[in-house]
C-alpha cells in the first residue's frame, strides 16, 4: 500500500506540474475565497473529497470549524451549498464519523419529505392548511413566495416551486462531472424554443418555458380541435385534454397559459378521484346489520375493492402528471449542466489521506481543425485533431498519419484547380486568402465574402465597385489584389496587402521574408540648411538609419527561419493633394531650453532639448527633426539616433514609461510604468527611451537597442494597420534630385 500510495502522489504532482500554467487552487482568483484559504492551510479550515472524486460535479466540501458552518465545493472550485451545524452534527463530522457529502445527500432528502409533505397537506386542505403552525410548515408557507400569491392554485405552485429548487440542487449534487457528460442537441432546441408560441398552418405550438422538465410542449390542432394534446421529453403524446367547443379559438385569441389550463385539468381530475375514493373507502367500511344483509355485501365488498384499487391508480397516474409539470428531469439536468460549461476548464479533485490536490484536463477529439497555408494565407489542406493509425500487418503501431479534412490547389486568382480537391462530409468553411466559402450560390468555392464585396475567383474579379475606385483612376474598379495576387493579397475587398514569401537563403535554409515599405515625402522647414544636396544627404542618412534598425532576423526555433526587411522610399516633390497614404519627415530648426531653480544656497540650471516628434502611427504620420540646435549642424551620429528613435514612434512603439496594454504584455522586461522595473538596464539602454523620461536615474539620451519583442510588434502593427495599396509603396525609377526648401 505504500508504493501505491507513491504512486498515486507522484502522479498527482506530475498532473498539477503540467497544469501549474492552467489553475492553481491556492492562488486563482477563479476558485472560491474559502477554498483558497483551505489550500493555503489555514487551521480552523478542514478540506474533505468526495469518492470518488473525480467522477462528480461537486466533489469537495470545507469544515469551518470556527463557524460550525459546512461548505460544499463543485469540481470547479465556485461554492454550491452551506449549512450551519448544529452540536451533535459538527461533532460527528469533524470526527470523520459522518461523510460531509452523505450528511448533504441526507439533509436534501429530508427536506424533500417536508415539502411534499406540505404540498400534499394544501392540495387537500387548500388555503386552511396555511394555519399550521408546526416549524417545517411554518418556514414553507410564511415564504415571501406563497404569501405573495394570490389564488389558491398559484400559492400550490409556489410551494412546488420550493420543492422543485430543493429537487433541482440534489440532481446536480448527484450529477457527474460535466466533462464525462455527453452533448444533446435535443436539449439544445428545447432550451432554444422554451416560452415561445409557434403558429403553423395546422398546428399552434406551445413550448414549455422550463426546458428541464417532463413535459417539453402543448400542441393544439386544427383537425382535432376538441383535444389539447401534451408531449413528453422525448417528442411522443404522453396525455390529451379534453376542449370545449369554442374553446380552441377563444384560446388561440387570447393566448392564455394552456400549461397552467392544463395544470388546473389535472387538480380538478385529483379531486374527483380523491371525493370519489372517499366514497369507495367509506361504503367499505359502513357495518352492516342483519344476516341477509351480511350476506349480500360480501360480493359488494369485492367490488367495492376493486374500486379502490383503480382509484388509487388512477391517483398515482395523475400524481405522476403533476410531478412531470412540476420536477426537472434529472437527464435534462445533466444536459444543462454539460451546456453550462462548454470548454470543460481544468476540473479540481482533493484526494485524502494529505495527497492535496489533483488536476484534470479535459481535450476532445475531432472538435479542432488545423490549416496548412502557403505565402498568401491561402488555406490549402486543413486537418483535424485526430490520427489514424497505420498498422503494416504485424499487429504493431508502424505510425500515425493525419486526419486530412480539406485539401486543395489554386490557381493564381482563387479558382480550384480541377481534379486536385478533396473535401470529407465535414467540409471546412474557408479557402483562396483565408476568406469563408459561400458555397451555396455558386458552388463549391466559386464565391468568396470579403466583408466589403462579394469575390468570384473564377474571373479573377470582385461583383460590385471599389470603394476606393475614385482614388485610383488607373485600376479597374473590379480588380483583385490591384492585379497582384502572386505577392500579395486582398484585405477586405478594398486593397492589396503584403504577403509573406518563402524562399531558401544561402546559409539560413528555408526562410519566410516580409518586406515593410515606408513611402517618406521629405520637407525642408529649415531657415538655416537650405542646400538641396544638405537636405538630400540627411534624407538617406534617415533612410539609411531606418532601414538597418528595423531589419531583423528570426532564427529558427523549428522551421523555417524569419527575416523581416524595411525598405524606405524619398520622395522631395512639393505635397498634392495626389499624394495618397504617404508619410512626411521635416527638417526644422531647434533651440534648447533652460531652467533655474534654486534649492537653499544651491542654483540648479537644466537644459533640455526636444529633438524630433512624431504624430500618427503607421498611416500617414508625421515626423519633425531638428537638423540644427541653437543656430549649430547637428551631428551625423545624434542625427541618425533621433531619426530611430522617432521611426519607432511613427511605427507604433511608445516611451517605456507610457507603454500601452497591448505593449506592456508583449515586452514587460522594459515597463516602466510598474512599481519595481524588472530590468533597469534594458530600459535604460533600449532606443525608445530619452532624456525626457520622468525618471531620473533611467533617463538617456542614448539608448539604442531595441528588443526584438519590439520589431515583431512593429510586423504586427503593420499588418492590421496598415492602409498604404502597392501604388502607394512603389518605388519611383530616380527620387527627385533637388529639395523643396520652405522659406
Amino acid at each position: 500500500m505504500k508504493w501505491l500510495s507513491l504512486l498515486i502522489a507522484l502522479l498527482c504532482l506530475f498532473v498539477c506540474r503540467n497544469v501549474q500554467a492552467q489553475i492553481d487552487v491556492r492562488t486563482d482568483p477563479r476558485i472560491a475565497p474559502l477554498l483558497r484559504q483551505a489550500a493555503n492551510g489555514q487551521p480552523d479550515l478542514v478540506i474533505f473529497g468526495r469518492k470518488p472524486a473525480s467522477n462528480m460535479y461537486v466533489n469537495m466540501a470545507v469544515l469551518d470549524k470556527t463557524s460550525r458552518r459546512l461548505y460544499w465545493f463543485t469540481c470547479y472550485g465556485t461554492a454550491y451549498d452551506s449549512v450551519q451545524l448544529q452540536e451533535t452534527e459538527f461533532v460527528q463530522i469533524s470526527s470523520n464519523a459522518i461523510d460531509p457529502f452523505s450528511f448533504y445527500r441526507e439533509l436534501c432528502l429530508e427536506n424533500e419529505v417536508y415539502l411534499d409533505d406540505a404540498v400534499a397537506e394544501y392540495r387537500k386542505l387548500g388555503k386552511l392548511a396555511l394555519k399550521d403552525t408546526s416549524y417545517n410548515r411554518r418556514i414553507i408557507y410564511n415564504s415571501v413566495a406563497v404569501q405573495s400569491a394570490h389564488s389558491t392554485l398559484q400559492q400550490l405552485m409556489a410551494i412546488e416551486g420550493i420543492f422543485k429548487k430543493q429537487y433541482l440542487k440534489l440532481c446536480l449534487f448527484n450529477s457527474l462531472s460535466p466533462s464525462l457528460l455527453s452533448r444533446n442537441e435535443e436539449f439544445l432546441l428545447r432550451k432554444s424554443l422554451a416560452g415561445k408560441m409557434v403558429n403553423k398552418p395546422d398546428t399552434t405550438i406551445y413550448y414549455s418555458t422550463s426546458p428541464l422538465g417532463f413535459i417539453a410542449k402543448i400542441v393544439l390542432c386544427r383537425q382535432d380541435s376538441l383535444k389539447m394534446f401534451v408531449y413528453g421529453g422525448q417528442d411522443h403524446v404522453v396525455d390529451s385534454m379534453p376542449l370545449k367547443p369554442g374553446k380552441y379559438t377563444s384560446l388561440l385569441k387570447s393566448k392564455d397559459d394552456v400549461f397552467l389550463l392544463y395544470r388546473g385539468w389535472l387538480e380538478l381530475q385529483s379531486q374527483q378521484v380523491q371525493e370519489a375514493l372517499l366514497q369507495t373507502t367509506a361504503l367499505f367500511h359502513r357495518q352492516d346489520t342483519g344476516l341477509y344483509v351480511q350476506t349480500y355485501r360480501v360480493e359488494n365488498k369485492r367490488q367495492l375493492s376493486l374500486a379502490e384499487a383503480q382509484l388509487k391508480r388512477q391517483q398515482q397516474d395523475i400524481e405522476r402528471k403533476i410531478s412531470g409539470l412540476m420536477l426537472p428531469d434529472k437527464d435534462m439536468v445533466a444536459h444543462m449542466l454539460q451546456i453550462a460549461y462548454p470548454d470543460a476548464p481544468t476540473a479540481i479533485t482533493y484526494l485524502s489521506g494529505g495527497i492535496g490536490f489533483a488536476y484534470t484536463v479535459n481535450y476532445k477529439r475531432d472538435e479542432k481543425l488545423y490549416e496548412l497555408v502557403d505565402h498568401r494565407g491561402n488555406v490549402m489542406v486543413t486537418v483535424s485533431d485526430k490520427r489514424t493509425v497505420m498498422d503494416n500487418g504485424n499487429e504493431t503501431i508502424s505510425y500515425y498519419a493525419a486526419d486530412v479534412v480539406d485539401a486543395s490547389d489554386y490557381y493564381p486568382f482563387g479558382l480550384l484547380m480541377p481534379e486536385r480537391s478533396f473535401s470529407s462530409a465535414n467540409k471546412y468553411r474557408y479557402g483562396f486568402n483565408g476568406k469563408e466559402n459561400d458555397n451555396e450560390i455558386k458552388g463549391e468555392g466559386n464565391q468568396q465574402d470579403y466583408g466589403m464585396r462579394i469575390y468570384d475567383p473564377r474571373v479573377g474579379r470582385f461583383l460590385s465597385l471599389d470603394p476606393l475606385s475614385a482614388q485610383y483612376p488607373g485600376l479597374t474598379p473590379y480588380q483583385f489584389s490591384s492585379n497582384r495576387p502572386i505577392d500579395g493579397i486582398d484585405i477586405d475587398g478594398k486593397e492589396w496587402g503584403q504577403s509573406n514569401v518563402l524562399d531558401y537563403v544561402v546559409g539560413q535554409g528555408f526562410t519566410l521574408l516580409t518586406n515593410n515599405v515606408l513611402r517618406i515625402k521629405v520637407i525642408n522647414d529649415s531657415k538655416i540648411i537650405t542646400n538641396p544636396d544638405a537636405i538630400k544627404t540627411k534624407a538617406e542618412l534617415f533612410a539609411a538609419s531606418v532601414e538597418a534598425t528595423y531589419t531583423n532576423f528570426h532564427p529558427p526555433m523549428l522551421m523555417p527561419s524569419e527575416v523581416t526587411t524595411t525598405s524606405v522610399f524619398l520622395d522631395y516633390n512639393s505635397p498634392s493633394d495626389n499624394d495618397g497614404n504617404i508619410a512626411y519627415l521635416h527638417f526644422d530648426d531647434r533651440k534648447t531650453s533652460t531652467t533655474t531653480k534654486q534649492i537653499g544656497n544651491t542654483i540648479l540650471t537644466q537644459t533640455s532639448l526636444d529633438a524630433g516628434e512624431t504624430s500618427g502611427v503607421v498611416n500617414g504620420f508625421v515626423m519633425k527633426v531638428g537638423i540644427t540646435v541653437d543656430g549649430k549642424e547637428v551631428s551625423k551620429e545624434d542625427l541618425s539616433l533621433t531619426f530611430r528613435h522617432e521611426a519607432g514612434h511613427s511605427l507604433g512603439l511608445n516611451h517605456p514609461w507610457s507603454l500601452n496594454q497591448e505593449e506592456i504584455e508583449a515586452f514587460p522586461s522594459i515597463n516602466q510604468k510598474g512599481y519595481l522595473f524588472k530590468d533597469k538596464k534594458a530600459i535604460h539602454e533600449n532606443l525608445l527611451n530619452s532624456g525626457e523620461n520622468p525618471n531620473g536615474y533611467l533617463r538617456n539620451n542614448n539608448g539604442s537597442k531595441l528588443l526584438m519583442k519590439q520589431l515583431e510588434y512593429i510586423n504586427e502593427q503593420i499588418k492590421k494597420k496598415s492602409l498604404w495599396t502597392p501604388e502607394e509603396l512603389s518605388a519611383p525609377k530616380t527620387n527627385a534630385t533637388t529639395a523643396t526648401n520652405k522659406e
